[in-house]
């Protein structure tokens, strides 16, 4: 998954919290290597815990930045208010469970103390780790940090470039999902949602293998393999689809295909199919 994309969906809905009060979320997105393998949903529920608590713990108007930058092979993700801060006791105690910071005489903070700890909990799962720094002179203006493992491993063509792989799918969310982790890997995906904007991209950019599905609309995967074939006798192709019986199977090899696999399929088993097919034309070439 793209960290940049996510952090601006749930920017779009928490900013609109922020505003309500008056106050801003600065982005700082310095991060120039942002795909990630972690689960979209928890992710989305860490950010958004951790700029919850920087909200609400602001007495005036809030003021978030949240910034991305490389870090060691990974990708930092921070978190900074201006508010009430944290006093170094109560840091000991932030990420335990049902944990509040105390407010004195301030009782307009809502909350069950959950929310720092799913976020720790969360990232612990994933290997990774959160952590709080809190400006020592005043015990405010905290930040929240935490680092997420980039398993990229760039994958090249015979002529020593990142392999570009066309992706041809009508399911945007299946689409989406492809992407993130042929991306993680370290392949260049161009995207498509049907059988002619497939082949229109077919014509006017270089590939070095196509993902492609059979059901689509305006063009089905067979014919636009067939005419692929037309142009491009060499390129390896994937069908990616539901259609699993014998004849499908028959008819996708005897179109031109160099590999079928039916949904639902793993990603771990399409990432060694491909890098199986272009280590084998690598060597034939």
């Amino acid at each position: 998954m793209d960290v940049h994309r996510v952090l601006d969906g749930i920017l779009k809905s928490f900013g609109i919290v922020v505003r309500k009060r008056e106050g801003y979320v600065i982005t700082r997105f310095d991060a120039e290597r942002a795909v990630i393998y972690a689960d979209k949903d928890h992710f989305t529920n860490i950010v958004f815990n951790l700029l919850d608590n920087a909200e609400k713990y602001s007495i005036e108007p809030p003021l978030i930045t949240i910034a991305t930058r490389n870090l060691d092979g990974g990708i930092e993700i921070s978190i900074e208010d201006k508010g009430i801060g944290i006093s170094q006791e109560a840091q000991k105690h932030i990420f335990k469970k049902l944990y509040r910071v105390p407010t004195g005489n301030i009782h307009n903070v809502k909350g069950f103390g959950l929310g720092l700890y799913y976020a720790k909990t969360m990232i612990e799962a994933h290997q990774e780790q959160l952590r709080c720094v809190v400006n020592p002179e005043r015990e405010r203006d905290s930040i929240s940090f935490f680092r997420w493992e980039q398993q990229v491993n760039n994958k090249k063509n015979m002529k020593g470039k990142i392999a570009k792989i066309l992706l041809v799918e009508d399911d945007p969310n299946l689409s989406e999902v492809l992407k993130d982790y042929l991306e993680m890997l370290g392949y260049e995906i161009v995207r498509c949602f049907d059988g002619e904007q497939g082949l229109s991209f077919f014509y006017r950019q270089s590939f070095d293998l196509v993902l492609v599905d059979v059901m689509m609309p305006k063009k089905d995967g067979f014919t636009l393999v067939e005419e692929i074939r037309k142009i491009n006798k060499e390129i390896p192709v994937i069908f990616i689809t539901a259609k699993s019986f014998k004849e499908d199977r028959i008819q996708g090899f005897k179109v031109g295909c160099d590999d079928y696999i039916c949904k639902p399929f793993s990603t771990e088993e399409l990432s060694l199919r491909v890098q199986a097919i272009l280590k084998r034309c690598q060597v034939n070439t």
